[in-house]
């Protein structure tokens, strides 16, 4: 479940402060699906993924090294 795996991951980065290259990788699967598909979930839906990609891309940026 994507909720699911993006707050794991966001934990992660939040303890640590950054995710190795395969969880990187997953990570902006992750906001690419959710970044094409949210206007395919109901209405009602859309603020939760909207805030779940939210968090996936603040994560994301966290994470990325800086020299990247």
């Amino acid at each position: 479940m994507v909720g699911s795996d993006v707050w794991g991951l966001a934990s992660k980065v939040a303890k640590q402060g950054a995710l190795d290259a395969l969880e990187l990788q997953q990570l902006a699967e992750m906001i690419s699906g959710l970044a094409s598909s949210i206007w395919a979930f109901p209405h009602s839906a859309r603020p939760y993924y909207a805030r779940l990609l939210l968090i996936a891309t603040l994560a994301y940026d966290q994470s990325v090294p800086e020299d990247s």
